[in-house]
C-alpha cells in the first residue's frame, strides 16, 4: 500500500501569513544546542543568492526584564543614552561579528558560545567563530567582538530551561535595531516585545523613532523540540534545528524584521513545522533535507514467511527533487550483500512519501542474522540520508 503526505499551500492564503517551510528572504538561524556546556552554538545560514557582510550582524541572549535590560536599546546606548543593552554577566552576552566576516549564499556558519577547544572536543570539527578566547595562547578561530565594552566579557552561554537567542541588524547610525531572526523557549521570561519602545539613536537628529508591534509576549510560541511539558529545547548531546531551510508562518509586513517581517510571530512549535524533533547535531552542515526512516513491525521473521515494514521517504527542503532509493540486506555471518535496484522518487518541496512493504520470506531461506538498509541520493553515488533494522529468520516452529 502506498500512500502520500503532502504540505500543501491555499492559493487564498490571508497574505500577511507565510506558509511552512517560507523561502526566507533574509538570513536565518537554522541550528542551536544548549547542552552539553562544552558544545554550546549557534549555527546561522543565508538562504539568499548573494554573499552578504556580516560586520552589521549580531547575536544576544541579552535580556532581563528586571533591569530593563534588552537589545533593542544598542541605539541608544552609543547615543550617551542610560538605557542597558545587557550582556556581559550571569552568561548573557552581545556579540559582533568581526570586520571581515561575511556569508556565501548557501552557507551555514556555526559560532561555538563556550570557546572553540570544548567545541572540537565534543564535535571533532572546528567552529566558524568563538563567542570569547578560551585558549592561554590564542587560536585561529576568529572571535565574535564585543557589541559595546564588557557586552560579553570572556563569558556567555545559553540557558537549558529559559532564553531568548536575537539575531539582528544595525547599522551603528539608525534609531532602531532590526531583527534578523528570533527563538524563544522555556518559560517566555526572556522573549521580548518592544512594540512602541522609543528610541533616538547617535544620528544627526534628536527625535526618537518608535518600534512598530512585535506580538505580545502571551502569544508568542516556543521551540520545544521534544513536545511536551519538559523547557528544554532539546535533550542533551541533541539540537533543536530547523525543519529545512525556510521559516514556518509568521506575519510578512508591518514588523520590526531586516525585511518587514514580525520575526516574534513565527510559530517554531511542533506543530508549526518549522523546529524539528530532537536531531543529532549538525554544526556548519545544516539540517538534512532529504531523510528516510524504516519501521520494522517484527524483527524475528519464520522461513515462508513475510517480513513487514513502513518506509518514509521525505523532502524537506523549499524545492522539489528527485531521490534515488534503494535496498540493500546484509547477512550474517559473512556480511553477504544483496542489492535492489533503485527506485525514483520524484518529490516537491515539503513533500513525502510513505509505503508498506510486504516481503516474502523463501522456505529455503538462511537461518540467520540480516540487516536491511534503505539510502537516498539525489545524484551519483553521494548518499543523502539512511537508515537501518537488524531481522532475524528462523525455522519454522
Amino acid at each position: 500500500m502506498r500512500m502520500f503526505s503532502k504540505l500543501c499551500v491555499a492559493a487564498g492564503l490571508v497574505g500577511l501569513v507565510a506558509a511552512h517551510a517560507f523561502g526566507a528572504d533574509h538570513l536565518i538561524m537554522t541550528e542551536f544546542c544548549v547542552t552539553p556546556t562544552a558544545g554550546e552554538f549557534i549555527e546561522i545560514y543565508n538562504p539568499t543568492a548573494n554573499t552578504i557582510s556580516l560586520e552589521d550582524y549580531y547575536l544576544t541572549d541579552a535580556t532581563y526584564p528586571g533591569g530593563n535590560a534588552y537589545y533593542y536599546w544598542l541605539p541608544d546606548y552609543y547615543a550617551g543614552g542610560l538605557n542597558d543593552p545587557g550582556g556581559g554577566s550571569f552568561t548573557d552576552f552581545y556579540a559582533r561579528f568581526p570586520e571581515g566576516a561575511e556569508i556565501a549564499p548557501g552557507e551555514y556558519l556555526t559560532i561555538c558560545m563556550s570557546g572553540s577547544d570544548g567545541f572540537i572536543g565534543e564535535y571533532g570539527v572546528a567552529p566558524d567563530y568563538e563567542l570569547w578566547e578560551d585558549a592561554v595562547e590564542p587560536d585561529t578561530i576568529p572571535d565574535m567582538l564585543e557589541a559595546f565594552e564588557g557586552s560579553i566579557a570572556g563569558q556567555g552561554g545559553l540557558t537549558n530551561a529559559g532564553e531568548v537567542i536575537v539575531f539582528l541588524y544595525w547599522d551603528g547610525e539608525y534609531d532602531l535595531v532590526y531583527d534578523v531572526d528570533y527563538v524563544v523557549w522555556g518559560d517566555k521570561v526572556e522573549a521580548v516585545d518592544k512594540t512602541g519602545i522609543e528610541v533616538d539613536g547617535p544620528d544627526a537628529d534628536t527625535i526618537p523613532t518608535p518600534y512598530l508591534p512585535d506580538t505580545p509576549i502571551a502569544t508568542q510560541t516556543v521551540v520545544n523540540a521534544d513536545d511536551d511539558a519538559d523547557e528544554d529545547p532539546h535533550d542533551a548531546g541533541m539540537t533543536a534545528q530547523r525543519a529545512g531551510t525556510g521559516e514556518g508562518p509568521e506575519t510578512l509586513v508591518g514588523g520590526n524584521g531586516i525585511t518587514g517581517h514580525d520575526e516574534t510571530s513565527e510559530d517554531m512549535t511542533v506543530a508549526g513545522g518549522s523546529w524539528k524533533l530532537n536531531q543529532p547535531a549538525t554544526p556548519g552542515y545544516g539540517p538534512a533535507l532529504y531523510s528516510v526512516v524504516l519501521d520494522p513491525y517484527q524483527t524475528i521473521v519464520p522461513r515462508t514467511g513475510t517480513l513487514d515494514f513502513h518506509q518514509t521517504i521525505a523532502n524537506t527542503s523549499t524545492e522539489a527533487v528527485n531521490l534515488w532509493q534503494r535496498f540493500t540486506g546484509v547477512m550474517a555471518p559473512n556480511d553477504t550483500v544483496y542489492t535492489s535496484n533503485p527506485v525514483l522518487y520524484q518529490l516537491g518541496a515539503g513533500e513525502s512519501v510513505e509505503e508498506n512493504f510486504v516481503l516474502k520470506v523463501p522456505g529455503g531461506a538462511p537461518i540467520t542474522d540480516f540487516t536491511l538498509y534503505s539510502t537516498i541520493a539525489t545524484a551519483g553515488p553521494v548518499i543523502e540520508d539512511e537508515d537501518s533494522f537488524d531481522l532475524t529468520v528462523v525455522s519454522l516452529p
